[in-house]
């Protein structure tokens, strides 16, 4: 093994530097140098609920993204992020989706 990868997003800071003193070490003990990569926590930004469980969209197909409490199906799909339409650039929002608050 060359590389070991720490999934940040689960687990403390205390426990994070016992998994590297521990991969150092062993790294060390083996003679190997191993890099650790650290998969930072991003943000989690969800789709809800969808009528049947799920959906699949047509190719082209235009859906509206909504913050309301919904289920979703082939036209709507709601997700958890209320400012969703403060991050989209004004062709991406007229070209491609109508948002709803």
């Amino acid at each position: 093994m060359n590389i070991a990868k720490l999934n940040l997003s689960h687990g403390t800071h205390t426990k994070h530097a016992r998994y590297v003193e521990t991969i150092r070490s062993l790294a060390e003990g083996a003679g190997t140098p191993v890099a650790i990569l650290m998969d930072l926590l991003g943000h989690k930004y969800r789709t809800g609920n969808f009528a049947g469980g799920s959906v699949v969209l047509e190719k082209d197909a235009y859906v509206t993204f909504t913050s309301r409490q919904t289920e979703g199906d082939e036209a709507t799909i709601p997700v958890n992020f209320p400012d969703l339409q403060k991050h989209l650039k004004e062709d991406v929002v007229q070209a491609r989706a109508l948002l709803q608050q």
